[in-house]
């Protein structure tokens, strides 16, 4: 997970299946009860797809490596 300035949170997983998996155990259990940050019980509210992007991230060139920017 990364948080930026004036932006939401970033996650990350190792492929799509597992983050549609994740999503599908938490985001998209509307009224499913959660601990946020503090301890405070929330529930997860109604599923807006449109609210998320996943994105496929693919190494370009070199070798198929990954490298540090």
């Amino acid at each position: 997970k990364i948080s930026r300035f004036l932006d939401s949170e970033c996650w990350f997983c190792e492929s799509l299946g597992k983050m549609k998996a994740y999503m599908e155990q938490t985001v998209m259990c509307e009224g499913k009860p959660y601990y946020a940050v503090g301890g405070q019980l929330c529930r997860y509210p109604k599923f807006v797809p449109e609210d998320y992007v996943l994105l496929k991230l693919t190494p370009c060139g070199y070798e198929d490596n990954w490298y540090r920017w």
